[in-house]
Formats: structure tokens, sequence, C-alpha cells
């Protein structure tokens, strides 16, 4: 199976995890879902992470970033993307239908497809991107971020090793 390519894991890191903060500490790791289990992921533990129906969301510290990792299956896919851009909208985050970006590799043995679109939220020109991690046939995790390329370069060192972090159990 192909390794992530560099490029390919510097455009998933800047569209997809942007989020955590440079030398944060990663003391938890979280699984979902809850009842049997089949990923693991760590998150930094001064992002305080919070259960959503499907998985967990954080912000940064610093406000400028937005992700949540959620689980889905092949019965509640379209629910949890549905909860997803419904959550975007009510934040006032308005993103553009045609994707800038769209991407197929793998990350620890596992593909993930990425879709990256362009927005506007509050602060101005944002990054909204969806990505899916499929860990076993009809189970995988879906990935929303939210946040300017600012904060994707601020963050960096983190997404890696958030990125990193996820396995399968």
């Amino acid at each position: 199976m192909p390794v992530f390519s560099t490029n390919m894991r510097i455009c998933v890191l800047s569209f997809c995890f942007y989020a955590l903060l440079g030398h944060a500490a990663f003391a938890e790791t979280f699984q979902l879902p809850e009842q049997k289990p089949v990923v693991a992921f760590n998150l930094p533990d001064s992002w305080k992470p919070s259960e959503t129906d499907a998985g967990l969301e954080a912000a940064s510290v610093d406000g400028e970033v937005y992700i949540s990792i959620e689980y889905i299956d092949a019965d509640s896919a379209n629910d949890v993307i549905d909860s997803a851009v419904s959550f975007l909208d009510k934040q006032g985050v308005k993103v553009d239908k045609t994707p800038k970006s769209k991407g197929d590799s793998t990350i620890n043995d596992m593909p993930i497809s990425h879709t990256s679109h362009n927005g506007t939220d509050k602060d101005g020109p944002c990054e909204v991107s969806l990505s899916f991690i499929t860990v076993a046939p009809g189970k995988g995790l879906m990935i929303t971020y939210w946040g300017s390329q600012e904060a994707a370069n601020k963050h960096q060192e983190s997404l890696v090793k958030i990125l990193d972090s996820i396995k399968k159990i």
C-alpha cells in the first residue's frame, strides 16, 4: 500500500487538521465508537474536547480552529455529514459549493478521502474540509475542519501528531 506522501500529508494537514497548539500535551487517548471501539486517536489536553452525538469536537485555545472527529458507519454517514454542515451553518460559516481540492491516499494503512472548500466566517476567509478515513469495511471517521490558513501554519507540529496518532484498534 502506498505511503502517505509528503505532499498529500501537507495537504491533509493543511486542510483538515489545522487545529491544535504546537506544544500541547497529548495525554488522553480517545476511542470510537464508545461501544466496541475500532479506532483510537490523541488530542491535546488544552483543547478540552467535548462529546458530540457521534464523537468528539474541540476548539483551539486561541479560538482560531474548530475540529471534530466522529465515527461513521454505513447507516449513520448521511446523518453525521448533515449534522456537520448544519453546525457550520449555525456558526455563520459560508462554504463555497465547488471544492478547491480533493484527494485520496492512505494514513497509517487506512484509506483517506479529503475535500476542501474555501469559505468565509465572521473573521474573514477560512477553509472548511471534510475527510473520511476508512477503518474497516463500512466503518470509519469523518473529520471536519474549519479555520484559516494562518492557523494551519501556526499549529502544524501538533497536527502531525494528531494525524500520526489515528490507529485501528
